[in-house]
């Protein structure tokens, strides 16, 4: 009765959040950081909720997390940084990470994170559609973004290119997943409209991911090397016959400019947060702060979201993250099958690899943050469920 009523309670909500979540990302939409921010007293609310059915129970992490959490608050009172980008960043951290995990909260956060997945999907569609009418958004003079550059609905190309990956990972798992040939094409006509749109906005670094992430999961759902091998020669058949069909003229503009000038756009950025990393390695400037002698507060693009973790959270705080996404690591590839498991690490892989080159993992206004941090929450607590089903196996056969 209590499942029962949990669901029914919670199924209204998850579109909402979803759309609330996205909405940042979309020039079409107006108030967007109001709708984001709704949509995050909203998720809480109802993880709270969540909260109160059934039996807490500890997750492995608990010691790593709050140590995390420890270090970026004793960096922050050491450098007097107090933004409040740091206390949004603070509650969101606590209500993504399984500090502690029941079915139900799992069950809502899946159903947020696969919402969130689908609006993903759908709005690289309609950027594919805006792309084939010739619409590219209102311009917006107050971003540095060329008129020529692709971004359909979406505020910024590299706002939109990394949507598009992650549709692209999303459809090709579907297509993979699911059985009866209607929805297999219905599946593969959508990873080719993602992909295709995703080139067209032209991030190499989204691109690159979204290949990685979906070579991920064809080399897990292969049954052994030889059919991986196989598979992945017909991929790449495919591929090369399909680019003449793609719009990649903007991601060789961007190459050929880098090969001119030989150096890329985040070298200055990366420059910086070095800079940083050598004036304060084991602690950092301070969440949200950027500079050595002379530190700002505030919004900043970093050009590296891992450089952005050990920069302004020190050496300490990556440690401590590092053991948190030890926890993500799947040691039997037979729990992938276990629901979505499969398509969440996929993307997570995808996220791990982007933000290599784009600084979001500690931008809590930015939906991609809160994206990282929920899958990387939900892969957490699933691994812990799969964790004790295994040992009552292991106890119930030594009984």
């Amino acid at each position: 009765m209590k499942s029962l009523k949990c669901y029914v309670n919670l199924s209204i909500y998850e579109p909402l959040i979803a759309l609330g979540l996205i909405s940042t990302s979309l020039s079409i939409v107006t108030n967007n950081m109001l709708l984001y921010g709704v949509a995050l007293v909203l998720y809480t609310l109802r993880l709270y909720k969540c909260v109160a059915y059934g039996k807490l129970t500890d997750a492995k992490v608990l010691p790593y997390l709050i140590l995390y959490l420890g270090s970026i608050f004793i960096t922050n009172s050491m450098n007097m940084v107090f933004d409040s980008r740091y206390f949004l960043f603070m509650l969101l951290f606590i209500v993504t990470m399984p500090f502690f995990c029941n079915k139900y909260i799992i069950e809502f956060k899946e159903k947020v994170l696969r919402y969130t997945l689908h609006s993903f999907i759908l709005v690289s569609v309609v950027c594919f559609v805006c792309y084939i009418i010739g619409y590219n958004g209102p311009v917006l003079l107050d971003e540095n973004v060329n008129p020529l550059d692709f971004k359909g609905i979406t505020v910024h190309p590299m706002w939109l290119s990394p949507i598009c990956g992650i549709s692209t990972i999303a459809c090709f798992y579907f297509f993979l997943d699911y059985q009866g040939k209607k929805v297999k094409l219905f599946w593969l006509i959508l990873f080719a409209l993602s992909l295709f749109t995703g080139v067209a906005a032209a991030s190499r670094s989204a691109l690159l991911s979204s290949i990685l992430g979906s070579v991920f999961i064809l080399y897990i759902k292969s049954k052994n090397k030889i059919v991986f091998i196989r598979s992945m020669v017909i991929v790449a058949f495919l591929a090369v016959a399909c680019i003449p069909y793609f719009d990649s003229e903007r991601m060789s503009n961007k190459m050929e400019a880098q090969m001119n000038s030989k150096e890329s756009s985040r070298d200055n950025l990366w420059k910086e947060r070095f800079e940083e990393i050598e004036y304060s390695p084991f602690f950092g400037v301070g969440f949200a702060a950027s500079g050595t002698t002379k530190k700002e507060v505030g919004r900043m693009e970093s050009g590296s979201g891992w450089l952005t973790v050990i920069s302004q959270t020190g050496l300490w705080g990556f440690i401590f993250l590092c053991l948190i996404l030890k926890s993500t690591i799947v040691r039997n590839k037979k729990y992938y099958k276990e629901g979505y498991l499969l398509l969440y690490s996929a993307e997570f892989l995808f996220l791990c690899i982007h933000s290599l080159f784009e600084g979001y993992l500690y931008t809590p206004g930015y939906n991609l943050c809160f994206f990282f941090w929920l899958i990387l929450g939900v892969i957490i607590s699933k691994n812990e469920m799969l964790r004790q089903r295994n040992l009552v196996l292991i106890k119930n056969q030594h009984q």
